[in-house]
């Protein structure tokens, strides 16, 4: 989301970002803040709002296409990718630094903890020049917590948990009232629509039914929940109908994956796409086994 208009699920923590790079230019506060969370959570939209009510001028958003955050920060500062040319170049002047899902950046295996350690050293060796604006997931910041002391480069830590059915409804409501259509919702089962008409019995409205059972197949995930809403809708004349929402998806198959196969699997969704090289030495594997476990899962499918 980059339309405030949209944006309406992490408001609060909207509010605290401003607040903390504006304490940091006021020099009243650290120069970080930190935002964990899961899949689906916000984290891209809220550092993407946050960036039009940053009060300074010069932002820099590092790309995730590229692996390593000393090429990543080079390639944005347009210098030479050496430890000491980046640092002067952040040195020189007042600029705001995002990097959204760190983990698509660092290397995977144990150099991620080694480039994180660099990355806190940098943030402490820039306070009077840079504001880092930085998320990670929720389970790579539980994996390296107790080697990485992260928290303690940030003045500003806050962790996005999953949305209830209220605030997916909230959400959901505040994207679709731009296109002006009435919703029609699901019809209520047959049993349930007896059971309204029963003196004293209440019952969910359909409305309400509906992003109960939203925040169900989601699993708290707005990403997931909007995908789902995408393809419960339907067009019909001036008005948009909904259908009752799947049941939840998941990967019914991965407990019985073999060991192997699931730490491939673990680490690619943790990392993102990775060479296979890269992939093999952070798995401690010859990337011939890799190779063969990759086929595995893709004949999984």
């Amino acid at each position: 989301i980059r339309d405030p208009r949209f944006f309406v699920a992490n408001r609060e923590t909207l509010r605290s970002a401003s607040k903390a790079e504006r304490g940091w230019t006021e020099g009243s506060s650290g120069n970080g803040m930190l935002v964990i969370g899961g899949p689906g959570t916000g984290k891209t939209s809220l550092l993407a709002v946050s960036q039009l009510k940053l009060a300074t001028r010069e932002v820099v958003w590092l790309p995730v296409h590229q692996r390593g955050l000393l090429d990543a920060l080079a390639g944005e500062l347009r210098c030479p990718a050496r430890e000491q040319l980046v640092l002067r170049r952040l040195q020189d002047r007042k600029r705001v630094v995002i990097i959204d899902d760190i983990q698509r950046l660092l290397a995977p295996g144990p150099r991620a903890a080694s480039e994180l350690e660099w990355l806190l050293g940098l943030i402490a060796a820039t306070s009077a020049s840079c504001f880092w604006l930085v998320s990670i997931e929720r389970e790579l910041q539980r994996l390296v917590e107790p080697l990485i002391a992260l928290r303690v480069a940030f003045a500003t830590v806050v962790e996005l948990e999953g949305r209830d059915a209220d605030e997916l409804e909230t959400a959901v409501i505040a994207r679709h009232r731009i296109s002006g259509k009435p919703l029609i919702y699901p019809q209520e089962p047959r049993l349930r629509g007896l059971l309204t008409r029963i003196p004293g019995v209440r019952t969910r409205s359909r409305e309400r039914q509906f992003f109960i059972r939203l925040a169900e197949v989601g699993k708290g995930n707005l990403r997931a929940a909007l995908a789902e809403w995408c393809r419960r809708a339907a067009v019909q004349g001036d008005d948009l109908t909904l259908a009752q929402p799947g049941r939840s998806r998941g990967l019914p198959f991965v407990r019985q994956l073999p060991q192997p196969a699931l730490t491939v699997l673990v680490t690619l969704l943790r990392f993102g796409p990775c060479h296979s090289a890269e992939l093999a030495e952070a798995l401690v594997i010859p990337v011939e086994d890799l190779t063969r476990w990759l086929h595995f899962l893709l004949m999984a499918g």
